[in-house]
């Protein structure tokens, strides 16, 4: 009976990121977020004190368990933006919070590798980055990673909306 409320029971309402079409609606169980939660603290314990910035909307998939799960289990602090704004983004990364595991979607890479922004704004504190919801082409990635710290990873996650998390990371 337990495994039937675990595996039914509505957890989280969300939304995904249209990459194949328009944004569509999403319903998570208990049974989505355990491994999930497992993916983000247990199995992936990193080597430095983390702090996250979220500047995506809380509904997002991309950005459901790093807002609702992550947090609480993993008991590091998360900074949430009301809003994307690239000047409050930035300096909140390098300045204001020291941000050192960052997870963006490619339409924040592409407007920050182009904006004259990047270049006053030190990424030093950035120990891993992590993009993910949609696929980056090849280009931008380098171009990213140019703005960290020698030999810091910029990853690429790869996921289904309604499965637990990321399901591989392509490491550059």
């Amino acid at each position: 009976m337990l495994d039937l409320v675990v595996r039914k029971c509505q957890r989280f309402s969300c939304s995904n990121s249209g990459t194949t079409g328009l944004p569509k609606a999403v319903v998570l169980t208990h049974r989505n977020f355990i491994p999930q939660y497992a993916l983000v603290c247990e199995a992936n314990q990193l080597p430095f004190e983390v702090r996250r910035l979220i500047s995506l909307p809380v509904v997002h998939v991309a950005i459901a368990s790093a807002v609702h799960t992550s947090p609480m289990g993993c008991t590091y602090p998360t900074y949430i933006l009301p809003g994307y704004d690239s000047t409050s983004y930035l300096r909140s990364i390098a300045t204001k919070y020291k941000i050192g595991n960052l997870t963006v979607v490619p339409p924040v890479i592409l407007l920050r590798i182009n904006s004259p922004l990047i270049h006053k704004y030190c990424l030093q504190s950035v120990r891993r980055m992590l993009c993910g919801a949609a696929p980056l082409e090849e280009g931008p990635q380098p171009r990213m990673q140019a703005f960290l710290r020698n030999g810091r990873p910029f990853t690429q996650l790869w996921d289904i909306t309604g499965e637990p998390g990321a399901i591989t990371r392509f490491r550059s």
